[in-house]
C-alpha cells in the first residue's frame, strides 16, 4: 500500500497547494476511519479508496477526488456520519458521497425529497452533478476488479447492474476519454436534452434500451450463466400480466412473492434452474421484460 500512497501523492502535484492540502486532510480523514478493515481478497480496504481518487485524478477536479478518497467512509465507518462528510469537507463533496452511499433515502441537504429506489436516487444526483456518475463508475471499475472475491449471488447482483446501467452510462458521459470535466458536463446535458430525459425514470429506462441491444459484456455473461440465482423485481401489475401471458417465459419462471396494498404492487421471480439454456433467447426474454 505503501508504493500507491506514493504514487497517489505523486499524481495530485497537478493541483494547487491550497487543494493539495485539502486532499490531504480527507487522505488522513478516510485512513484513520478505515483503520484495519480489508476487503474480501485480504487486501487493506485503504487500497480502494485510494485506487479509486487516483483513477479520477485526471479530471483535476479536487472535489471529486477527495470524495473518492471518502466514498465509503459513511457506509463503513461507524463513527463517520453524513454531516460530519458535509461540515468537514463542504456541500459539493458531501454531495458526491451522499449520492454513492447505499441505504439512504434522502440527500442530508434534500431531505424534502425522498427515494424508494436507490439507483432512481443515484441516477437524480447524477443529473444534478454528473461527478457523481465518474465517482460510481470509477468506484464500480475497481469493485469489479475484485468480483470473483465475492459471493456468487452478490456477484451476479452487481454485474448485471453494471451491464444494466454503469456500461452504458460510462459511454454517456464519455468515461476514459481524454475529454475534460467541463467538455463532460457539457455532453452530458446535451445528452440529455437530444434525447428528451428530463427525470431519472426516464434516464434509467433509456440507459436499459442502451444495455440490451448488447449483450456481449462479460458482466452481462456471469449474469446470463448464473440466471438461477438473479431475483428480478417487477414493481407494476401491468408488467407482472406481461410476463405472465408471455411465452418467453412460460414453464422457465417461479414467482417467488406477489403483493400489493392497493398503492404499491411488487413481485419477485427468478428463473427456473436449467431453464435458460440459449445466450439469445436470455437476451429475448429479459429485452421483453425491460420493455
Amino acid at each position: 500500500m505503501e508504493a500507491l500512497e506514493s504514487d497517489f501523492f505523486v499524481a495530485i502535484q497537478c493541483f494547487s497547494v491550497e487543494e493539495q492540502d485539502k486532499i490531504s486532510k480527507a487522505f488522513s480523514f478516510a485512513k484513520e476511519a478505515h483503520g484495519d478493515q480489508k476487503r474480501k481478497s485480504g487486501e487493506w480496504y485503504f487500497i480502494h479508496p485510494i485506487s479509486v481518487a487516483l483513477s479520477l485524478v485526471p479530471y483535476k477536479d479536487f472535489e471529486l477526488v477527495i470524495a473518492a478518497l471518502l466514498h465509503d467512509t459513511v457506509e463503513d465507518c461507524p463513527e463517520v456520519s453524513m454531516k460530519n462528510i458535509y461540515e468537514m469537507f463542504g456541500s459539493w463533496v458531501g454531495f458526491l458521497v451522499d449520492s454513492v452511499t447505499k441505504n439512504q433515502n434522502q440527500f442530508y441537504l434534500c431531505d424534502d425529497i425522498e427515494f424508494t429506489d436507490s439507483s432512481r436516487r443515484f441516477l437524480w444526483a447524477g443529473m444534478q452533478d454528473v461527478r457523481c456518475f465518474l465517482l460510481k463508475i470509477a468506484d464500480r471499475q475497481h469493485n469489479m476488479s475484485t468480483l470473483h472475491h465475492l459471493k456468487n449471488n452478490k456477484q451476479v447482483r452487481m454485474a448485471f447492474e453494471t451491464q444494466a446501467i454503469f456500461e452504458p452510462l460510462k459511454k454517456l458521459v464519455l468515461y476514459e476519454t481524454e475529454k475534460t470535466l467541463i467538455e463532460v458536463m457539457r455532453s452530458f446535458h446535451d445528452y440529455l436534452q437530444k434525447n428528451n430525459l428530463n427525470n431519472p425514470d426516464e434516464l434509467k429506462e433509456h440507459l436499459f434500451q442502451e444495455s440490451f441491444e448488447n449483450f456481449s459484456s462479460d458482466s452481462f455473461d456471469i449474469v446470463y450463466r448464473n440466471s438461477d440465482k438473479v431475483v428480478w423485481k417487477v414493481d407494476t401489475l401491468e408488467t407482472y400480466r406481461f410476463i405472465r401471458n408471455n411465452e418467453a417465459f412460460r414453464g422457465k419462471i417461479d414467482f417467488i412473492s406477489v403483493s400489493s396494498n392497493g398503492k404499491k404492487f411488487n413481485a419477485q421471480f427468478k428463473f427456473l434452474k436449467g431453464a435458460v439454456t440459449n445466450h439469445s433467447d436470455f437476451k429475448l426474454q429479459i429485452s421483453s421484460f425491460k420493455g
